[in-house]
């Protein structure tokens, strides 16, 4: 048998073993993927918006809200029977693209929470959102603008030093969200 041909034929059986394993590891693996990220997407809803004891169906929107941004989905959360505010998934580029953010706005419209949930920002800078940015939003409400130095006034958001797009992509997703609530859901208007 010609060396080409029996070499090529190996390759070709080794291929499909490789390729039936990886299919059998993907259908074993899939179900609790799944289980895993709709548990943290639970878990980043309630980090962003505390005072809701349970959250509602989730609406797929998957349009942009603004330049950069777009709304994945968003969640009604509810206390008792009463809604408490909104959940909202966001995609938005800031260094990188694919940063994912849980913004949590109240029924009064004020931003509760803001949890980056993924991200590819550069370390040590953009990838410090979560712990440097996230903790300056809650209690803020209407546009918010991104300063470099100084103390940050009521509608104000200190810029990760170094990190400034991803400061300002994050601070945009934030007003947009804002802008979208006021706009689609405020008063029980939409869902």
């Amino acid at each position: 048998m010609n060396p080409i041909v029996r070499t090529g034929g190996s390759l070709l059986v080794i291929a499909a073993v490789a390729a039936a394993a990886l299919g059998g590891v993907n259908a074993a693996t899939a179900d609790k993927i799944a289980e895993r990220n709709a548990q943290t997407k639970q878990e980043a809803m309630q980090s962003v918006l505390p005072s809701a004891s349970s959250f509602d169906t989730e609406v797929t929107v998957g349009a942009p809200i603004g330049e950069k941004d777009v709304l994945d989905t968003y969640s009604e959360g509810l206390d008792g029977s009463n809604t408490a505010g909104y959940a909202f998934s966001v995609t938005t580029s800031g260094f990188s693209s694919g940063l994912n953010l849980m913004i949590g706005i109240d029924k009064d419209g004020t931003v509760t929470g803001v949890k980056v949930v993924k991200h590819s920002e550069t370390p040590g800078l953009g990838a410090n959102a979560e712990n440097v940015l996230s903790p300056q939003f809650p209690g803020k409400s209407g546009k918010l603008t991104v300063i470099k130095s100084g103390t940050a006034g009521e509608s104000e958001i200190n810029a990760i030093t170094g990190a400034t797009i991803t400061s300002n992509a994050v601070t945009t997703a934030v007003n947009d969200v804002q802008k979208y609530y006021e706009e689609n859901l405020k008063g029980g208007t939409g869902k």
